[in-house]
Order: C-alpha cells, then structure tokens, then sequence
C-alpha cells in the first residue's frame, strides 16, 4: 500500500464519513476500518501490505483506535508515538518482522489483547511486560531463550501463548501468574513438566506437545477446572492416576508418546469428549 492511497485513504475520510450507512467500510478484502457512533475510527485493519514508516505514523494518529491489526505487513519497528494510542485495547502485530517493542507501551492502560507471535524478538521486553492490564498475549514463534523473572507483573494474564521459543524451563516466579486459563507451550524444548505450574490451579487449557516430557506430575490433580490437556509428542511412558481425578477434562491428547496401554481408569472421565492415544 502506497503513501499516496493511504493519504487519498485519509482525505476520503471527511468527505465519506457523512454519507456512510454501513458500519464497516472495506478497503479491499483485508482492509477496513470501523467507525462509531460519532463517526471515529475506532477500528483499523490492514494486513498483507508492505507498511512503511510514513504509512505507520498516518495510522497512529488515529487517537480514538480501540482495535489496531497490523499484521502481516513486513514491518520491522513500531514507532515510538504508538503511546498516543490511549483508546486502545487490541493490537495485533503477528507475522511481521519486529526485533523490539518500544518501551512506552506501558503508557497504554487500556490494552488488554496484545498478538506479537510470528516476529524475531529475542526477548520479552518492559514494554510487554509493563503492559500489567493485558489479559492475552501471543509470543509464540519468536526467537525468545528465556522467560524473564519480572513475568509476574503480568498479574491479570489469562491466555499466554510461548510456543515455538527454545525456552528450556521457566522460572520458578512463573507459579504467580495465578489468573492463567490458557498456556501454550508446544515446542519450547522443555524436558520436564515445569513444576512452576503446580501453583497455577486457574488452568482451563494446557498445551505442552511437542517437547521431550517424561511424566505428567501428580500435582495435576489440582488443575480442577482442566478442561484441555494436550502433550502429543513428547516422551511419556504410562498416564499417572492422579489425571484421572481431573473431573472435568474434556480433550485428552496424548498420540505419539510411549504409552503402551489405556488404563482402565479412562472411564472415571465423565466429560470426556475427545481421547487420542495415537502412539498404541
């Protein structure tokens, strides 16, 4: 998208906006914005496009944002006025080619939804991590080695997505994000069920495949609220009892590990919906 349809984009705005009946108004199959009542832009998508540096700044002086897709634009840094954003709740930055996130970030106290995965970050910066009001965030597919111990600022994260980051292990600190529902975790090189998550009794959805686990801990048992546990290729060699105690679990994958039987057990999962034992 070039400067000059983004700017005849923009001019076209004050003379449209007044003759539009239709909430939203598309710019081509992946580009479109969202007006409100008062006829601001409150919504603004563009994805698949080369975005420029000048293309970014147009954007971001739309001030009255409250979701901002930028996905899949092959953009390398965010400019550091994105702080000027305060509306904003959702930001998707997927599937570009992003290396940092600007500290300011914290300046926007309204976002809760925050996509960064598909990018070559090589850390969680405190721009991420001082975002205390995120309730989702995706870092998956990045180039991240370590979770950082200051991870517990993120005190009302509800989905965290870290998957395909060679992380290795957590830290022990990670036990406080106690509001978590969903963790991914596939493909971290993890060797070990993290036993940081023995604290996390929130949990809804587990996602450990792909890794090299051994065993599944009996503190699972107290994942009472479980209802998705997937560790699909990994090392695992029997199903311990205490996953029989998870009332209710409702999806079971467990394909492509060591285990050579069903214990009979399998039947005390009432909600069971979905069981996958591939491997047998």
């Amino acid at each position: 998208m070039s400067i000059t349809v983004i700017d005849s984009l923009f001019e076209s705005f004050n003379i449209k906006i007044d003759q539009m009946e239709e909430e939203e108004y598309l710019l081509s199959n992946t580009n479109a914005y969202v007006l409100n009542e008062n006829k601001e832009i409150v919504q603004f998508r563009v994805t698949n496009e080369t975005v420029s540096k000048e293309v970014l700044q147009h954007i971001l002086k739309l001030h009255s944002l409250v979701v901002l897709n930028l996905s899949s634009n092959n953009i390398e840094e965010i400019p550091s006025s994105i702080h000027k954003l305060k509306e904003l709740k959702e930001l998707n930055l997927s599937d570009n080619s992003l290396k940092t996130i600007p500290q300011n970030l914290v300046k926007l106290i309204n976002l809760t939804k925050l996509n960064i995965s598909n990018n070559k970050l090589t850390e969680i910066s405190k721009g991420i991590l001082g975002s205390v009001n995120l309730t989702e965030l995706s870092l998956s597919n990045n180039l991240i080695l370590e979770i950082p111990l200051n991870i517990v600022k993120l005190k009302n994260i509800q989905v965290l997505d870290l998957s395909k980051n060679n992380l290795l292990s957590l830290p022990k600190k990670f036990s406080m994000l106690q509001t978590l529902k969903v963790l991914n975790l596939d493909n971290t090189g993890l060797d070990i069920f993290p036993p940081c998550l023995s604290l996390c009794i929130k949990l809804e959805e587990l996602s450990l495949s792909d890794n090299d686990i051994r065993e599944i801990p009996k503190f699972i048992s107290g994942f009472r609220s479980l209802r998705v546990l997937f560790i699909v290729n990994n090392s695992i060699s029997q199903i311990c009892e205490e996953v029989f105690t998870l009332r209710n679990l409702q999806k079971l994958l467990l394909s492509n590990n060591k285990i050579k039987e069903i214990p009979t057990e399998i039947s005390k999962l009432k909600q069971l919906e979905v069981f996958d034992l591939e491997s047998i």
